[in-house]
């Protein structure tokens, strides 16, 4: 029955519909992989927020990777 109705002249009305609902499956995928990268982006920039602020509260500096002044080599 299914070949029978894909063989009629509304077959491309269905095809039309069925290429429709998976553009849209797809863009809607598209979104989800969207906003779980954001959140994930957005929970490391808190995490690394939080370690600065607790870093400054309890005194002691983060290993950063661009040191402004190293008093062991004397180059400063």
């Amino acid at each position: 029955m299914l070949l029978v109705s894909l063989m009629s002249p509304g077959a491309l009305v269905v095809r039309v519909a069925l290429f429709v609902l998976v553009v849209l499956v797809v863009l809607a995928v598209l979104v989800v992989v969207l906003a779980v990268l954001v959140v994930l982006a957005v929970l490391v920039v808190l995490v690394g927020s939080v370690r600065r602020i607790r870093a400054a509260v309890s005194g002691r500096p983060l290993p950063s990777l661009h040191r402004r002044r190293d008093p062991g080599s004397g180059s400063g």
